[in-house]
């Protein structure tokens, strides 16, 4: 919530038994609307805990490899992470969540000297198609 803001829906794939009380209050204290998705592991195919496991090892190597400064370490993992495509979605979490395409360093001198000499840098005219539902929706 502190970096990014409360959410406006929550997808859990839980039963409310199990989202009672609290999760009301917070929906009704930040107007977040809840959806629930189906509990039926069938139905996630285990997408979940694959990732959790993949960020969980990467995290335990970087613990493993710096003890002292394991922290101060952990963006690389992160990035990694967040930069990666999701099999299911074709997006990686970092385009989910900003509707871009993540630029790096090394592309941004590219794409500073391809509008330089009249070039795009064609990431603009590859955005999918829904991200102009999504602009409108945050106009």
């Amino acid at each position: 919530f502190f970096r990014f803001g409360a959410s406006k829906n929550i997808y859990a794939s839980q039963t409310w038994d199990f989202c009672e009380e609290v999760s009301r209050h917070l929906c009704e204290r930040w107007n977040i609307s809840q959806i629930l998705t189906p509990a039926d592991p069938a139905d996630c195919a285990g997408l979940d805990d694959r990732n959790a496991e993949v960020l969980k090892s990467s995290i335990c190597n970087v613990v493993n490899e710096k003890p002292s400064e394991w922290d101060t370490n952990l963006d690389p993992v992160l990035f990694d992470f967040r930069t990666s495509v999701n099999s299911v979605t074709k997006y990686t979490p970092f385009f989910l969540m900003f509707n871009r395409y993540v630029c790096l360093s090394s592309e941004v001198d590219f794409v500073k000297d391809s509008k330089e000499q009249g070039g795009s840098s064609g990431k603009a005219d590859s955005l999918p198609p829904f991200t102009a539902a999504v602009q409108e929706q945050q106009n």
